[in-house]
């Protein structure tokens, strides 16, 4: 096969695929930026304002090539053969081949870069934030998290939809604030009947979430230890994950972005004041209103 476009991998005089040691640490880092809670178009953003360069050597990339390199088989050591044929030999015309002729699997068919676990843990990851789209209403599982890492995660106690971030001038200044998209989905007209809540509340209860997470991290160890051996490729991924991030149980007073996106999966806000966490790796903290 052809590797001028294909970006990790070379061949050698027998076209055997071989391992670009560069090129692989790019292909490594977008896995693990992926698993860390960044989108396609996240990590776009970010290679590209580090200057990391593409197979053509230049430092523009595609949200579709990252999309592509996260679902490429041959990045675990794998194969499928003939995923595409050739319908007209005259104008050798290609088309993708979606059950017209025998597909082959090799497995560990070359040298891989990404353990097959990990690549195990996107597809499922991939699958994961396509159903959660669906089930909360967005369009987006994320927009700009690097700036706004509640984007998305905020979800709606009363009717299970997205709230959306909203900037309110008030007298003491300028405040943001999440209310749920469907509650004035007309103007003048009352949707759904839960409340705002203030950013400044969500950071707090995260804060607050997590240092309850160490506080109970001998019960969580258990499962994790679990989920590490009977859990799928996903949960496995995320119990070592955890266990590495609490392992010094110090409480934290502050959080990053990078950190919020690794570490929550979404915050559910009800009308009754109460928030709940729920963590990357399943784990929920209820935090009661007033």
């Amino acid at each position: 096969m052809s590797t001028k476009r294909f970006l990790g991998y070379d061949t050698d005089e027998k076209s055997k695929l071989v391992i670009n040691k560069e090129q692989a640490l790019i292909i490594e880092r977008i896995y693990d930026e992926f698993l860390s809670g960044k989108t396609v178009d996240c990590i776009k953003r970010i290679l590209e304002k580090e200057g990391v360069k593409n197979w053509n050597g230049k430092a523009m990339w595609q949200s579709t090539t990252i999309s592509s390199i996260l679902g490429n088989e041959k990045y675990k050591g794998d194969a499928i053969l003939q995923k595409s044929y050739t319908v007209d030999f005259l104008s050798k015309k290609r088309t993708k081949n979606e059950g017209h002729i025998q597909q082959y699997h090799m497995e560990e068919n070359h040298e891989a870069i990404i353990d097959p676990l990990i690549w195990e843990a996107v597809q499922l990851e991939q699958k994961r934030r396509s159903q959660y789209i669906k089930e909360h209403g967005t369009n987006s599982y994320s927009h700009k998290p690097e700036t706004n890492p509640f984007a998305g995660k905020v979800i709606c106690g009363t009717c299970n939809k997205a709230l959306t971030r909203k900037g309110w001038k008030t007298k003491n200044g300028y405040r943001k604030v999440w209310q749920c998209q469907d509650r004035y989905y007309a103007k003048g007209v009352q949707g759904c009947t839960n409340r705002h809540v203030d950013e400044a509340v969500l950071k707090e209860v995260f804060i607050l979430s997590w240092n309850r997470l160490l506080d109970n991290q001998e019960e969580l160890k258990k499962k994790w230890e679990i989920s590490v051996e009977f859990g799928d490729p996903l949960e496995q991924y995320r119990a070592v994950q955890f266990a590495d991030m609490s392992e010094n149980g110090e409480h934290i007073k502050d959080v990053d972005t990078d950190f919020i996106l690794r570490t929550l999966n979404h915050i559910k806000v009800f009308e009754t004041g109460k928030i709940v966490i729920q963590f990357m790796d399943k784990s929920e903290i209820t935090c009661e209103g007033e």
